[in-house]
């Protein structure tokens, strides 16, 4: 239900539109709480949000990488050898797209 909910907003909204959009109740909640605004969680929020669909694909290709190279006779068995080489590499791949989009947004600045 996540990924499909997800999915949904990803197609139809952008980026800056759920940036401004919490921009926007990060004002009204700086009003009563003066504080928020000196944190900026929204940008926090967003660049999380919008990070949420790379989790789903990464996770995807890490699986699918991983069932590809177990020999036959193991491709129903879970072990928690396999269940380490799917994490580590999934992180690898989070951290390189979270480096590379850390990179972008310096660039922009």
């Amino acid at each position: 239900m996540a990924a499909l909910a997800s999915g949904i907003v990803f197609k139809t909204t952008s980026p800056l539109q759920i940036r401004e959009g919490l921009c926007g109740v990060e004002d009204t909640i700086a009003k009563l709480f003066p504080f928020v605004k000196k944190l900026n969680l929204a940008l926090a929020i967003s660049l999380t949000i919008n990070f949420l669909p790379s989790i789903f694909e990464y996770w995807n290709k890490t699986g699918l990488a991983c069932k590809a190279r177990l020999p036959s006779s193991k491709k129903n068995h879970f072990g928690i050898r396999i269940f380490t080489a799917h994490l580590s590499a999934f992180f690898s791949c989070l951290l390189y797209r979270a480096e590379t989009s850390r990179r972008a947004v310096l660039n922009r600045s």
